[in-house]
């Protein structure tokens, strides 16, 4: 497999020469793959693309006659080219709308220079990129795309094969690395490495650094994997690092499954980052949090509360109450009033007196077994999401807190 069907557009908009560009047009062709970067200032392109080429060009040619330019761009988009990338201020000062407009509906890329920028340079960046990669350089497209959900399910196996070509019976996680402080290094995750291998685990990674987090594969080569979660968690324990977030995917056997354990470890990522979690956290350890999770995507989750939970709102927003921590840590106890007590640091008979008013507001929800079900749920949901967004008291539900 050639590394040149990883590259695609949006990759060469990461590199240096690109930080100062505008995407003008096509943002929706940016994972066009590139094979070839080439100028062309010649308006009659004919033969000379084999498609795939990203274009550099000043637009010299047609400079006075828009219609020449709009014939351009769609001889470009005819012969499959990845995209075209324009100087503007030297020769034409904007882009045309029709040509916009086409390339739009092509979603062919279209990047412009606002200033002058050396063609030379540019080339010579991008042909050593796409020609001469290095392992290192292979490995982290490779993580990005898979990160970015963006990899083909059979250029991630050509891909990754020869990483595990050698182990039989394997099984694997795909996991998240953070800190909070940003001071992980290269020696640390060597030393990481190192005592994964102590366990019969081979560890490969790889650092995002436009993510600001790493990538870790962890493979299990015993024939036996029912410890494989434990070792993990041994090791990343015995690392003795502080201030750190390990997210860790659903585990996988094949190589198509790395996607899923990438999308898992990911939801396990966005769930405990914005609680500031540390430690480590296992996605099937998550439990109702991956509800949570995805119904708060879609704006059900708040719904849910306020059909559920709006009487307990209301009333502890007016009276600065504590209903709605006392039926939580009611529920978290199972029912034992002496535990509950005792958790809340309140005597029994205050907790008698929270209780009648919980029953008297929620009707009769609490007596039916799904309506209970439903009541718990939306409280477990409220206080997932004043953790997830940091909020306090009432506020994103029936307005600002007393």
């Amino acid at each position: 497999m050639s590394f040149q069907s990883l590259i695609t557009v949006k990759d060469l908009l990461r590199r240096p020469h690109f930080q100062e560009a505008e995407i003008l047009s096509g943002h929706q062709g940016l994972n066009r793959n590139v094979k070839w970067v080439h100028i062309l200032e010649v308006t009659e392109v004919g033969s000379l693309l084999n498609g795939g080429e990203l274009i550099l060009t000043t637009g010299i040619g047609w400079k006075n006659n828009e219609d020449i330019g709009v014939k351009f761009v769609e001889q470009l988009i005819e012969s499959e080219a990845s995209g075209m990338c324009i100087e503007l201020n030297t020769y034409i000062n904007a882009l045309p709308e029709k040509i916009i407009s086409i390339a739009n509906k092509a979603n062919f890329p279209i990047i412009v220079f606002h200033k002058q920028v050396r063609f030379l340079d540019i080339t010579k960046d991008l042909y050593e990129f796409l020609h001469f990669p290095n392992d290192k350089k292979q490995m982290n497209i490779c993580f990005t795309k898979l990160y970015e959900n963006t990899i083909d399910p059979e250029i991630l196996v050509k891909t990754f094969t020869y990483l595990f070509e050698s182990i039989e019976n394997w099984q694997g996680y795909v996991t998240l690395l953070s800190s909070y402080s940003n001071n992980l290094d290269l020696s640390k995750l060597n030393r990481l490495s190192l005592l994964a291998e102590e366990n019969n685990l081979e560890l490969i990674w790889c650092f995002m650094e436009e993510y600001s987090l790493y990538i870790l594969i962890w493979i299990d080569k015993d024939h036996h994997h029912n410890h494989f979660s434990t070792k993990i968690n041994k090791i990343i324990k015995q690392w003795k690092r502080k201030d750190y977030l390990f997210t860790v995917g659903s585990r996988f056997s094949t190589l198509p499954e790395i996607i899923e354990s990438m999308k898992h470890a990911k939801e396990a990522y966005d769930i405990c980052y914005t609680q500031q979690l540390d430690g480590i956290i296992f996605y099937n350890d998550l439990h109702c949090d991956k509800l949570f999770y995805h119904f708060d995507q879609s704006e059900l989750l708040q719904e849910w509360i306020i059909q559920y939970l709006s009487p307990l709102m209301e009333y502890d927003k007016k009276n600065n109450g504590q209903l709605l921590q006392t039926l939580l840590s009611y529920l978290e106890c199972q029912g034992s009033k002496k535990e509950t007590a005792d958790q809340l640091f309140i005597v029994r008979q205050t907790l008698y007196h929270r209780l009648e008013k919980i029953e008297e507001l929620l009707q009769d929800k609490l007596n039916d077994p799904q309506k209970r079900f439903a009541v718990e749920f939306a409280v477990r949901g409220y206080f997932y999401k004043n953790e997830r967004g940091g909020k306090r008291g009432y506020e994103g539900y029936l307005g600002e807190a007393p």
